[in-house]
């Protein structure tokens, strides 16, 4: 691995492998509310030129993703990918979700522990994955997984269809909290 310093984003891991830039959402964040939602998509976009995707990375299961939408001007996303990426912890869970957000330049893709394998990671998916998404109106603009099939706008059938990537079964009688989430989301 090797550092890079940016002038805007500091210090950014570059793993061998790939050589896109990584770093912590919690500090992308931070950068986003400082700089407001054009400054900053503006220098995601200047950083994606050069590397065509940045990797941030978040070990919880239930980040602060509608914060990074939050400091972003949602306008320059043209795209939202969800896709299934191998769980850190393949032992115990099945299967995690990255969020691809797409600009002109290339590709955002926010890695935390998305997952569903039990109801309460399960909760925490739709709450902090789906809800921020249909909130602010880019379920329209979000294809799931490699058959690239654009997600249900709301309700139970996005529920499913999410839960599906990450290799968990959808119960509405066993993921009971879940269901306000889905209401909510069918509202936004």
């Amino acid at each position: 691995m090797t550092i890079r310093n940016d002038h805007f984003f500091g210090k950014l891991r570059l793993e061998d492998a790939t050589s896109y830039p990584t770093m912590s959402l919690v500090d992308l964040i931070e950068l986003g509310k400082i700089s407001g939602p054009k400054h900053f998509t503006a220098q995601l976009r200047r950083l994606l030129a050069t590397s065509t995707e940045l990797v941030v990375n978040d070990t919880r299961s239930q980040p602060s993703f509608y914060e990074l939408l939050d400091c972003m001007d949602l306008e320059e996303v043209g795209i939202v990918y969800l896709n299934s990426r191998h769980a850190p912890h393949s032992a115990l869970v099945p299967g995690t979700i990255e969020c691809g957000l797409g600009l002109v330049e290339g590709v955002i893709r926010v890695c935390p522990t998305w997952t569903a394998y039990n109801s309460a990671h399960a909760e925490e998916l739709a709450k902090s994955l789906l809800l921020p998404l249909n909130s602010r109106k880019l379920t329209g603009r979000t294809i799931v997984g490699a058959s690239r099939e654009k997600l249900f706008c709301a309700g139970e059938s996005q529920i499913e269809q999410v839960f599906k990537l990450v290799k968990s079964p959808y119960y509405s009688g066993t993921h009971g909290k879940i269901q306000k989430y889905v209401d909510l989301a069918s509202k936004a």
